[in-house]
Order: structure tokens, then C-alpha cells, then sequence
């Protein structure tokens, strides 16, 4: 979890292009690629993205789930093999997930 700057105000119309330029920067931190632009998924009743990361020299593949709920930005991250990426453990770890509204 992250705190999100007091400034900062998100509105649905610009919530997608803050999670991907996060993703952008967490991709970079890992010397890895974004390889899709986030699908949308939920926990619980919040809206958010998945991603997939691309790991530097195509060592495996991360899925990452970002939620952003009042002034807090929640990520949810699995690294695993390329061969392993359909591992049902994986969508069961990010479904457990679940964030209530206020």
C-alpha cells in the first residue's frame, strides 16, 4: 500500500492512464516490459487493473493488480515462470483480495 499525496485526485476518467504509468516505472524498476495495457478486474466492490510484466531477459512473468481506493494505491504482485503463467494458485492468491469501500 501507498499513500497518495493529499494533491492528488483521481477521477475514473484518469484513474487508467495513473495506473499505467505506474506500471510503466514498476516495469522499468525491474528492468522488465509491459506487455499489455491492464485488464480491468475487481476486488470486492473497487475497480482496478491487471498487468502483465515481462521480466528482464525474459526470466518470467509478472502479474500485478493495482487498486486505488480514497488516498491509498494498493498492488498486488506474483512473479512465476513464463511456463507457469496459467497457475490457477496465482488467480486464487489475487482473488483472495478483497477491498471494502468506506
Amino acid at each position: 500500500m501507498y499513500s497518495l499525496p493529499d494533491s492528488v485526485s483521481l477521477t475514473k476518467e484518469n484513474k487508467a492512464q495513473f495506473f499505467e504509468t505506474v506500471m510503466q516505472i514498476d516495469a522499468w524498476s525491474i528492468g522488465g516490459t509491459l506487455a499489455d495495457t491492464g485488464i480491468v478486474v475487481k476486488s470486492g466492490d473497487v475497480e482496478g487493473r491487471e498487468y502483465k510484466v515481462i521480466v528482464a531477459g525474459n526470466r518470467g512473468v509478472s502479474t500485478v493488480r493495482k487498486f486505488v481506493l480514497g488516498k491509498h494505491l494498493y498492488t498486488l504482485l506474483v512473479v512465476t515462470e513464463n511456463t507457469k503463467l496459467n497457475n490457477h494458485a496465482i488467480e486464487y492468491f489475487m482473488e483472495s483480495f478483497k477491498l471494502k469501500k468506506k
